[in-house]
């Protein structure tokens, strides 16, 4: 797997080429019950299940957390957005992003994911994201998920888009599915792909 890392003052980015991924923070997040794992979904059906165990989250946490209340969530798109789209859903729902991840295509349609951490408030750079992918001989797809902190109360808004497919609060200190104790959860789009299931 080739990877590639470029960090400047205002963003960070790596490239895993051909490889699903792993996103890191320092968080603890203790598993409250054993339900489906992300790592376990690779079917159709498993991706409908999991998607509706998010939601029985979702309204369990609504239930239990103040409307104001951040929630450590990962967003996934129902097929990659250009940047005015992602800038646009990262404002119209106040969402604190840590990590927005994006689709390249390679040579004989290679999908590869990077991902962007912003810096310094700015959401990504569109110069050191393309010259990351001119060195990887890559062309920008879109964005296809983000990983950031929502308010509680703006969580059914923003999983009603029309544009975001799921909604995943399973690493949130609050809520935890049990896939993991120290890093937020993996986007589902990649399995969308492989399962024919995004709108694109």
């Amino acid at each position: 797997m080739k990877k590639i890392t470029i960090v400047s003052s205002a963003l960070a980015l790596t490239i895993l080429v051909g490889s699903t991924f792993m996103l890191e923070n320092n968080q603890n997040v203790a598993a409250k019950q054993e339900k489906l794992k992300i790592n376990d979904v690779r079917s159709t059906s498993q991706i409908r299940e999991y998607k509706e165990e998010l939601s029985r989250s979702i309204n369990t946490l609504s239930k239990e957390v103040d409307d104001q209340e951040n929630i450590l969530v990962t967003v996934t798109f129902r097929k990659p957005l250009n940047y005015n789209q992602l800038t646009k859903i990262v404002e119209d729902y106040n969402i604190n992003a840590i990590q927005i991840v994006g689709r390249a295509i390679q040579e004989e349609k290679t999908r590869s994911t990077f991902t962007a951490r912003p810096i310094d408030g700015q959401l990504y750079d569109k110069k050191i994201i393309q010259e990351m992918l001119d060195q990887n001989d890559a062309k920008f797809k879109g964005f296809i998920e983000i990983v950031g902190e929502v308010k509680d109360g703006e969580m059914v808004n923003l999983i009603s888009d029309n544009k975001v497919y799921s909604l995943d609060p399973s690493a949130d200190k609050h809520y935890s599915l049990g896939d993991t104790d120290t890093k937020p959860v993996q986007g589902l789009y990649w399995r969308l792909e492989n399962n024919n299931m995004t709108d694109e």
